[in-house]
């Protein structure tokens, strides 16, 4: 099976909108969600951007939410430094859903249980290696060493012992994910393919209305 092609805008203001459509989604149902630790609808909107629109649209939408969320947050600002792990983290999600398009790791499947269970389990990997990124990323600024080998072992160490301990936040994120990936993913996609948005003509899968002109 081939490669998936990117799509097309056609102009710049569809661009602009579903970037700006996803980010306020992201916000409000993170700030929603605020009284459940690490759990986020916000991952699989990062994946059904990026699935359905590019990196051009899912790498944005990962910048303009975090750095926002981060900055003004009700359990308190992060520091700046952990900024950048958070976005790195976050474009896991980024990362996944290019790949699942690019080479329709999805669309391999051939039931729909099967592709289903294989969205849930990207989105529990992906939220695994958020994790991952996140927990160092903190461990950088907790941790000391005598040398760099020895500063950089101590935060991973540090990272992978704190992902579920004292509470397993770790496991409630992928489990999370994996819920929220194998449910809002497909449907959502479904509904994108049914909505008109997104058409497929000699260009190939093209974003916007009808009639406008495409840059």
């Amino acid at each position: 099976m081939s490669a998936r092609p990117s799509p097309i805008f056609r102009n710049v203001s569809s661009k602009v909108g579903i970037i700006a459509a996803f980010t306020a989604l992201n916000l409000a149902t993170d700030y929603m969600l605020t009284g459940l630790p690490n759990v986020k609808f916000m991952d699989a909107f990062y994946f059904i951007a990026t699935f359905e629109f590019g990196l051009s649209v899912g790498l944005p939408v990962v910048c303009f939410t975090r750095t926002a969320y981060a900055i003004v947050n009700p359990l308190g600002a992060a520091p700046g430094f952990l900024i950048v792990f958070l976005v790195v983290g976050d474009s896991m999600y980024v990362l996944s859903g290019y790949l699942s398009r690019t080479f329709r790791l999805v669309e391999k499947e051939s039931s729909a249980g099967d592709r289903v269970l294989s969205i849930g389990l990207i989105g529990l990997f992906s939220a695994l290696g958020f994790d991952l990124i996140t927990n160092f990323g903190t461990g950088l600024s907790m941790v000391g060493g005598s040398g760099l080998q020895s500063h950089l072992w101590g935060a991973l160490v540090f990272g992978l012992i704190t992902m579920n301990f004292p509470l397993p936040l770790g496991i409630v994120h992928e489990a999370s994910d994996f819920l929220f990936f194998s449910t809002l993913v497909p449907s959502s996609l479904a509904l994108l393919s049914r909505s008109g948005l997104i058409t497929t003509g000699p260009l190939g899968r093209v974003i916007g209305k009808r009639g406008d002109n495409q840059n």
